[in-house]
């Protein structure tokens, strides 16, 4: 294994684990989750700004999709965590490949067989969440939130290819700040909600906005750089692992037997689908080599 690629595994790996503590202090938060987005982002936006190149980024509609997808999925990941139990919503991310195949379709990309099988386990996986009734802190409709992850995950690693591959730590910057401004806009938030924070709530916001956030995504970005996509997804599993396995021995709340059925099955269903990318890309790396030496 390359150096670069073996530093780049390692800082998805601490990314992923930055992202975990997401799970347990939303659950223990006491503010208003749409608060907590925004803050959240407003801080570690304003930690990772000196790192803004404006030159090193490309202004155009994938940035837009970059922010959108971002912000969508910064809300999506709190109020899922708000309203149903851990692992749903921890876990429902992992439900990206198929969003990312669905829009290989329709981009009408080469289709290829052996990929249904994975999209199928994860697929399955998200009926088990889905249905798997509203014991352990499941809730249909923070179930139903849950699920928009994927999509908004998707989206943000379409575009932040092409939108802040150059500087990942501006990229991250910018959808931060972004997210910060659309939010309290939105939805209208006062200064008044910000001074009556108590403090244990603001040390709460400042792990959550310098590290979870700002460190989480930094890592993760700049780690993807030097690993295929494949990899990357299987080590940012550790998210789905650790976050749960917080809340169950910190605040004693356990997910349901489906729930965890729901989550082995979709981890299978990405791992399975991140071997048969590396043997397809192995496979055309053969092929050019061959063709290489006949010419």
């Amino acid at each position: 294994m390359h150096k670069s690629e073996f530093s780049g595994l390692w800082l998805v790996f601490f990314g992923a684990v930055f992202w975990s503590l997401n799970a347990p202090l939303i659950k223990v938060t006491e503010l208003n989750p749409i608060l907590v987005c925004g803050l959240r982002s407003a801080i570690a936006g304003i930690v990772l700004a000196p790192f803004i190149r404006p030159k090193q980024l490309k202004w155009n509609m994938w940035m837009l999709l970059y922010i959108f997808s971002f912000t969508g999925l910064s809300l999506a990941i709190i109020f899922a965590l708000k309203l149903t139990s851990a692992t749903i919503a921890t876990g429902m991310q992992a439900t990206s490949p198929i969003w990312i195949f669905i829009f290989g379709l329709l981009g009408k990309k080469e289709f290829r067989r052996q990929s249904l099988i994975p999209i199928g386990l994860i697929f399955t996986g998200v009926l088990f969440f889905i249905f798997g009734g509203k014991n352990s802190g499941n809730n249909s409709f923070g179930n139903f939130i849950a699920l928009s992850e994927g999509l908004f995950c998707a989206l943000m690693c379409i575009s932040v290819k092409k939108f802040g591959s150059k500087n990942p730590l501006g990229a991250t910057a910018i959808a931060n700040l972004a997210t910060a401004i659309i939010v309290f806009s939105t939805f209208s938030l006062s200064p008044k909600d910000l001074i009556s924070i108590p403090t244990r709530q603001w040390y709460i916001m400042l792990v959550l906005g310098i590290f979870q956030t700002g460190a989480g995504y930094a890592l993760y970005n700049i780690g993807v750089s030097n690993v295929s996509p494949q990899k990357a997804a299987i080590i940012a599993l550790w998210e789905m692992i650790l976050g749960p396995l917080w809340v169950a021995i910190f605040l004693h709340e356990y997910p349901s037997i489906n729930a965890l059925l729901g989550l082995a099955v979709i981890l299978l269903g990405i791992i399975l689908n991140a071997f048969i990318s590396d043997n397809d890309r192995s496979i055309k790396l053969k092929e050019e080599l061959r063709a290489d030496n006949y010419a």
